[in-house]
């Protein structure tokens, strides 16, 4: 990481739970105040959900660190446990 330059990124994941990207906001970090940081935070996640769910991912968000092998069927349209 370069000094003065921050970033915020969020995985994306398929319909098995593999990571296949990330979504990623960088800048300078003058740029980037701490009252927007939530904001940033908050619109990288929401990208990265609605990516993954595009892909078919149904497990819960944030996904756990263990994503491998969890059956998608056992969650709701919600993400949570059926």
């Amino acid at each position: 990481m370069e000094p003065d330059i921050q970033a915020f990124g969020a995985p994306v994941f398929d319909a098995g739970g593999s990571v296949l990207g990330a979504v990623s906001v960088a800048g300078p970090r003058h740029r980037m105040q701490t009252h927007d940081a939530q904001e940033i935070i908050a619109s990288v996640q929401k990208a990265a959900q609605s990516l993954s769910w595009q892909l078919g991912w149904r497990g819960p968000w944030p996904a756990p660190w263990r994503s491998r092998g969890v059956n998608r069927k056992a969650f709701s349209r919600e993400g949570t446990l059926k």
